[in-house]
């Protein structure tokens, strides 16, 4: 089980013996990200196999320095490098700092992505996936590093403190992470935005949607947030996200509604009204739409989490 250097714990990885090359991940239906890792390790460092995931791997150097081995490769790594690993691609980190090595690791439903993402970004990462050809991209671009660097930091901020309530964010800014990636030279035919101007205007927005999804939210108050016309920001939203700020704003609302049937007992209509829809019709339409199948089957497929959830609440209750 992995660790931050707050102690806390992260997702764990499902991980086979060492021996073995296949290392899994539990995939969620419910956001891209299927886990976070905060990997810091000292000397005496053990050694890593060759191996793969049954995802997508973004890491990002914080410290330290070593070796990426790729099958016949060997790629010497050190601080503020960013690594995308596709899934099932052969990899393995040897370390060899003297003092520590620091990686942060977000694993990615790598199918889910292709398959929901909206164009452009959908085909620009198909894109930069096919030039990879089954290989691994090492970032050296120092712009990039840190554009990239600063979005994973958002991200595990936000799972830190918020955890599941803050999935629509945390799949927000690995768009436009994923997408500031696929904007490399060479790789992406996507209109190339500055990752900076990207993130300084729209995060605005992402935080009126965080705070209002409850209410009415019409894409005046978005771009007024934004300090910019109303069609400069659909134009700028889109092209950073590859969706327009409506589907995001029911994809954030769809995602609070996940917890919340999940979470607790409220009825379909509750829930509905809690995660910002005006009908239940609209909850229902946009819910099959994103899940591929309705709020009831959706919740009794959770079933065996939900009955230890609502156990623990109920102990909990009792309790005080």
């Amino acid at each position: 089980m992995r660790k931050n250097n707050r102690g806390a714990v992260y997702e764990q990885m499902q991980e086979e013996p060492q021996s073995c090359l296949r290392r899994d991940f539990p995939l969620s239906d419910a956001t891209f990200v299927a886990a976070f890792s905060n990997f810091i390790v000292t000397p005496p460092y053990p050694r890593d196999c060759l191996h793969y995931h049954n995802c997508m791997e973004l890491g990002v150097c914080l410290s330290g320095s070593g070796t990426i081995l790729t099958g016949d490769q060997e790629i010497p790594f050190s601080e503020g490098l960013v690594m995308l690993v596709p899934k099932g691609v052969y990899h393995a980190q040897q370390n060899a700092h003297p003092v520590q090595t620091h990686w942060r690791y977000v694993e990615i439903n790598e199918e889910r992505l292709l398959r929901e993402t909206p164009d452009p970004i959908r085909s620009a990462l198909q894109t930069m996936l096919a030039a990879l050809k089954n290989s691994i991209l090492l970032v050296n671009d120092a712009e990039c590093r840190q554009d990239v660097a600063r979005l994973m930091e958002q991200m595990f901020d936000w799972q830190e403190r918020l955890g599941a309530t803050a999935a629509a964010e945390i799949d927000a800014a690995l768009l436009l992470t994923l997408a500031r990636l696929a904007q490399r030279p060479g790789i992406s035919p996507l209109e190339k935005i500055p990752a900076r101007y990207q993130e300084k205007t729209l995060n605005p927005a992402l935080a009126y949607v965080a705070q209002h999804y409850q209410q009415e939210i019409r894409m005046t108050d978005l771009a007024r947030a934004c300090a910019m016309s109303e069609s400069h920001f659909r134009r700028l939203f889109y092209q950073a996200t590859g969706m327009n700020p409506s589907d995001y704003v029911n994809r954030y609302r769809i995602h609070r509604a996940l917890n919340l049937l999940k979470m607790t007992n409220d009825s379909i209509l509750a829930v509905a009204m809690r995660a910002g829809f005006s009908s239940i019709a609209t909850f229902n339409r946009n819910f099959l739409h994103y899940m591929g199948q309705s709020p009831k089957q959706w919740r009794n497929s959770q079933k065996p989490y939900r009955k230890d959830v609502l156990l623990w609440q109920k102990s909990f209750s009792d309790s005080e």
